[in-house]
């Protein structure tokens, strides 16, 4: 059986008692990239130098790919959106027909 704990935000425990792996495992996406790497008990000192250096690559690949604001989070064009502009959606009948547009963008300060 697979024993898999989150720790904090992108960085897990994993325990599996069958294969014998013990580790933390970073698992972040930025920027489109995802930015994986398990650090194994037996490789890092035990358990407690495996945590260590899983911490500091996470605490790494977040200094160097920070989270997007909300505004740059919104400006993305999603897979979903037909207009080409972030934030428009057509409003469409049953038929598929489309009816009107609306239009969602973020206020300042919110």
């Amino acid at each position: 059986m697979i024993h898999v704990k989150r720790i904090v935000t992108g960085l897990s425990r994993i325990d599996h008692a069958e294969k014998g792996d013990h580790c933390f495992q970073v698992h972040l996406l930025r920027q489109g990239v995802l930015h994986r790497k398990r650090f194994a008990d037996a490789l890092f000192g035990g358990k407690s130098g495996a945590l260590k250096a899983a911490r500091a690559w996470r605490d790494e690949i977040i200094a160097k790919y920070p989270h997007l604001s909300r505004q740059q989070y919104a400006q993305i064009l999603r897979r979903n959106n037909t207009s080409g502009v972030p934030g428009v959606y057509a409003n469409r009948n049953g038929e598929g027909e489309i009816t009107g547009w609306t239009a969602r963008w973020l206020q300042p300060g919110s």
